[in-house]
Parts: structure tokens; sequence; C-alpha cells
């Protein structure tokens, strides 16, 4: 299997997970936040869209000028995500296989090049950044006594049952 298949099974088996985890955030706890040097719920939640969306500028664009994002309701993280999954996933299934390995991106941060890599490298390092945060999301869950989602097989609270 090529390398960008590979990835959209992955991510689109990964993508409806995500989903489950924001929509299990309640809303009147979001501003949680297990210390002070660390993100809030809403914010955890706001990052998830807007790494899919610099996918989706680097595609459009060559590139993304990444802003730090500010909170989201649970309600905004859920549209936003759903509308940046089916965007990205639209442009990624009519990119060549070509492209998936040689199209570069650049990633700015404040007006100046952080670092430049191929689309597919990209992709897997955004991929692999969201999994990291979201499971920082599920210990946040359960450091407020909410219900964990299954992620990977079942949670102590949600039975997967195969």
């Amino acid at each position: 299997m090529l390398n960008r298949l590979f990835f959209m099974t992955h991510f689109e088996r990964e993508a409806p997970v995500f989903l489950r985890v924001i929509r299990a955030v309640p809303e009147a706890r979001k501003d949680f936040r297990p210390h002070p040097r660390s993100r809030s719920c809403a914010e955890l939640i706001a990052l998830f869209p807007v790494e899919i969306e610099a996918l989706v500028s680097i595609l459009d664009t060559g590139g993304v000028d990444w802003v730090e994002p500010g909170p989201l309701s649970v309600a905004e993280a859920v549209d936003r995500w759903q509308r940046a999954v089916a965007s990205y996933l639209d442009r990624l299934r009519n990119l060549s296989d070509g492209a998936w390995e040689q199209q570069t991106g650049v990633f700015r941060v404040e007006g100046k090049s952080a670092f430049t890599l191929p689309i597919r490298d990209f992709s897997w390092w955004v991929l692999h950044d969201l999994i990291h945060h979201r499971g920082q999301l599920s210990v946040y869950l359960r450091l407020m006594d909410e219900k964990v989602p299954a992620i990977y097989g079942s949670s102590a609270d949600e039975k997967v049952t195969i």
C-alpha cells in the first residue's frame, strides 16, 4: 500500500475518535486546566481543527503562518473539526502520490520559517501531535471525573465489543 493511502486509512479511522473525545468535554468545564502552564480543555479542542486547517493551508498555498488558537466552545470545535477533516480529506484524495512525497510546505511562526517538510511528513507529524494532545485531553477528562470515551479499545467508562 502506498504511504498516502496508508496515511488516509489511519486518518479516516482516527477522525471520528477525535470527535468523540471533543464531545466528551462538558461545556461547563471547558476552562479546566490541571496546571497553570497547561492548556485548558477549550484550548486543546481548538488546537485539533486548527492543526488540520494548517494542513489544508499547506496543500493550498504551500505554507502556513501558525497562530496559537484561542479557546473554542465544544460546539464550535465539533463544527470546525468536521469541516477541517472533510476539507483536508478532499484535498488528500485529489493529491497525487508524487505530490504527497515531493511537494513541500513551509511552517512559519511570526513570519519566520520554522521548518519545511514534504506534505507526507507534515501530515504524519500533525496526526501524531494530535494523538498526543487527544491523550492529554483524555487525562483531563479523568481528572474532572468525566467519562473517557473508548479510544483504542474500551476505556473504564465505555466498553467496545468486537
